[in-house]
Parts: C-alpha cells; sequence; structure tokens
C-alpha cells in the first residue's frame, strides 16, 4: 500500500506564517475552493494538494501547508514541524507574505530557511489590494528573495503574473489528473478515533498529522494511494461530534466539509474507538452514508487496548444489538499503531466499493426473486388477493436500486421488502453495501 506515484506535475509548496492568506491563495490558484479560510490564524493544520493549470497545457501539483510560526501552542508546533515535512518534498516555494504588515521577524526567519534548502522561491505579497505595487515590492526588498508579486487572493487581483511565473518552472503536462472510476474512500467518526492515524498506517508514511488532541484534524484532505495495482483516494476528515455539541465558526466549517466527502464517497470507513464502543452518532454517520448511496464499514480503532478479545466481540455485539438495520455492513478490527488488521480493512473495502459499483444481471435478479417468493410468498391482501411479483432488474447506482414488477407489488409491506432486500443481498454478495426496491405494479 503506497502513495499513488502517476504524478508528474511538479510540486509547489505555499508556505509562510499563519493567516497570511495561503489558504485563499491556494482556493483562487487551484480554483477548487476546498481549503477552509477564515480571519482565525491556524485553520490550515494537515497540507491539502490540489492541481493549478496554466497556460499551453503547463500544471503543477500545489502544497497549501499550515504556518512555520506556531511555538506557544502543542498543536501549532506539530503543525509546523508537519509543514516542514512537506518542504523537503516540493521543488519550488511560494513563500506567502503579509503586504498590510510588511516583513517582519517571522518572514525573515522562513527566508533564511528557504535558503538554506537552496530551492527557488517565488515570494508573494498577499492582501495587497488598494496599495501601490512598487511600494510593496520595495518593502520586501530586505528579504532577499527578488520582487516580490503583490496579490490579493481575496479579489483575485495580481494573480495573472503569478502564473506566468509559474508556468516558468512547471513541465507541460496532461492536465487531467486521475480517472473517474477510481474509488474514493471517507474515514469518517468522532474527534480523537484514529481516522487520521489509520490513514497514514494504510501509506506507510506520517502524511496526516495526528495527535491526542480532539479536533486536530480540520480540513477534508483527498489523499492518493495504490493498493495491488489499483489506484484510489483516500479522504481524511474532522471528527463530527453530534449536532447539538458543534460549535459554530471552525468546526461547522469542517463538519460541513465532512459531510461533502460523504457524498462524493463509495465507501464510507466510519471509525470507532473501541474503548468507547458503538455510540449512536457513528450510527447515525453510518445511516447517513447509506442515504447517500455510499457503501459502509465500521473500523474499530485502537483494538491493541482492549483487554481480550472478548471486549472486542462485545463491541461488535453492540453494534449487531443497538443498529439491526446495520447488521450488513462489515465489522473489522484494527490497530494502526501496530499495523494490525490493515490488510483485512483494505480488502474489506475494496469489496463493498465493488459492490456500490456492481452491474446486476436482470436474469439472476428475477431468479433471485422467484426463490425468494417461492420460499416465502407475500401474504395475502385484503379479500384474500396475492401479490404477484413477476420480474426484476436493476435500476441505478448509488444507491444500488432494484425494480420489481408485478401484480399489485406496490402494496408490499415494508417487512417483506426488508426480506427481498436481505436476499438480493446474500445472493448476489453485496456487504455493507446500500440496496433499495422500487416497486412498479402492472
Amino acid at each position: 500500500m503506497d502513495a499513488c506515484s502517476a504524478q508528474q506535475q511538479p510540486l509547489v509548496a505555499l508556505i509562510g506564517r499563519t493567516n497570511v492568506g495561503k489558504s485563499a491563495l491556494f482556493n483562487r490558484l487551484t480554483t477548487r475552493h476546498e481549503a477552509l479560510v477564515g480571519p482565525q490564524p491556524g485553520l490550515t493544520r494537515d497540507w491539502k494538494q490540489g492541481l493549478c493549470i496554466l497556460r499551453d497545457g503547463a500544471c503543477c501539483e500545489l502544497l497549501d501547508t499550515g504556518g512555520l510560526d506556531g511555538h506557544e501552542d502543542p498543536i501549532d508546533a506539530l503543525v509546523a514541524a508537519h509543514s516542514r515535512r512537506v518542504m523537503q518534498q516540493a521543488q519550488l516555494f511560494l513563500l506567502v507574505v503579509d503586504a498590510r504588515t510588511g516583513p517582519v521577524a517571522g518572514d525573515h526567519a522562513i527566508a533564511q530557511e528557504v535558503r538554506r534548502l537552496g530551492r527557488p522561491v517565488l515570494l508573494v505579497a498577499n492582501k495587497a489590494e488598494g496599495r501601490d505595487s512598487l511600494l510593496v515590492q520595495a518593502s520586501f526588498a530586505e528579504l532577499g528573495l527578488g520582487d516580490a508579486y503583490p496579490v490579493s487572493a481575496l479579489h483575485g487581483q495580481g494573480l495573472e503574473a503569478l502564473r506566468c511565473a509559474l508556468q516558468g518552472f512547471c513541465l507541460a503536462g496532461d492536465a487531467d489528473r486521475g480517472s473517474q472510476d477510481e474509488p474514493r474512500f471517507a474515514f469518517v467518526g468522532r474527534p480523537n478515533a484514529g481516522k487520521s492515524t489509520m490513514i497514514n498506517a494504510l501509506l506507510g508514511e506520517e502524511r496526516l498529522l495526528t495527535s491526542d488532541v480532539p479536533g486536530t484534524t480540520r480540513d477534508r484532505i483527498l489523499v492518493p494511494m495504490t493498493y495491488r495495482g489499483r489506484c484510489l483516494t483516500l479522504i481524511d476528515t474532522a471528527g463530527m461530534r453530534r449536532r447539538s455539541r458543534v460549535q459554530g465558526g471552525v468546526e461547522e466549517l469542517s463538519v460541513s466539509q465532512a459531510i461533502v466527502s460523504v457524498n462524493q464517497a463509495d465507501v464510507v470507513v466510519v471509525v470507532v474507538d473501541a474503548a468507547d464502543g458503538i455510540t449512536e452518532q457513528d450510527t447515525r454517520l453510518a445511516s447517513l452514508a447509506l442515504r447517500r448511496g455510499a457503501g459502509v464499514v465500521f473500523a474499530l480503532s485502537k483494538t491493541d487496548l482492549l483487554a481480550t478479545r472478548t471486549d472486542q466481540r462485545r463491541v461488535m455485539e453492540e453494534l449487531r444489538f443497538h443498529a439491526p438495520a446495520l447488521a450488513f455492513c462489515p465489522v473489522v478490527c484494527t490497530a494502526a499503531q501496530r499495523r494490525h488488521g490493515l490488510g483485512a480493512l483494505m480488502q474489506q473495502v475494496m469489496q463493498v466499493a465493488d459492490a456500490v459499483r456492481a452491474d446486476l444481471p436482470t436474469a439472476e435478479l428475477t431468479r433471485i426473486m422467484a426463490q425468494a417468493v417461492a420460499e416465502h410468498p407475500p401474504p395475502l391482501q385484503l379479500g384474500g388477493r396475492r401479490i404477484k411479483p413477476r420480474y426484476a432488474h436493476q435500476g441505478g447506482r448509488r444507491p444500488l436500486c432494484v425494480v420489481i414488477h408485478g401484480q399489485g407489488v406496490e402494496e408490499l409491506d415494508p417487512a417483506y421488502q426488508r426480506y427481498l432486500t436481505s436476499r438480493f443481498r446474500q445472493s448476489l454478495g453485496l456487504p455493507g453495501a446500500a440496496l433499495q426496491l422500487a416497486l412498479r405494479s402492472r
């Protein structure tokens, strides 16, 4: 399980102090608007990656990083250390500074660090709206990094010159990045359940920022990787608490992005801290994913901290007891720190991904339905009428839909519909996949 090696474009890292507008510039250059932006300093923690398409077929991969000036808070120090690891991979730096404040001690320190690395750098003076460009350039000349590019990421000003400068460092390449057929797996769960640690273990590297402090992850992070020769994307999300406990501002934005990830995922991995057990919030997240048409896998994390295997079985039984409607969703025990259960998790997730995208032959669906009806006919209706299902076919995906035609089938009661759904899922081998019935009477 390695990081996907399909990327051929040069890596360009946006670096700088906190709250200078790196994420806003990232959104402008990638036109994706995926990075969180706001007036609060330190919003970005994990680095984000996005494609910047330039003229004449040139493009590059932009890396949005956290601020490099955090020393007061342990999380800020972790963010800065994580950003420095990212800098080792980049071939070009965009050092973003604040045109309103002018050069400060933090800018000088970062400039010295960049010079030690010996990589090319473009100095970008953000928040330069309403300011004279020559004066802005003169004020930052003392950094010794060449003329600054005055821009306003907020208003989209001055970006053309920056794009032209970027183009000089970028190789012409294919702007079509990645296939839409590549499956996406979103890791969701409550804060501090171990989502980022699990993804790092799957990748075999410290790609995502992790700590014991709940709420470390804020953005949704898309991470490409390959598994047995197959390219796919892992999506890390912020922890989601019950709506009544969600505070405004950053947490509300983070939860909104996590929900977007659920909407875009083929499979949602609900990460559950085994020590806490299955909670109502975990089952709500799974139900949300199923309603949006994704498959669901439960991943019990930190099972190495449980005393015995009996405790593991207890947690799994809790899921079956509290949410019997989710009994078809696989449950995998993992211990990311020890790399236990990761192979089983990926194997299960890939099976669910294939189930979500399955083609269901009409002949097979009709055979399964006929056998189920023969073994357990629908109950008689008022007046002694018997409902008679005739044939079934696939009606769509996300969620998988089976359309049943026949005499009076629209009157099938919910219990019998659940019976038929279960038979289809078991016979076709569709673990963890959402499956709906559509009834059409003749």
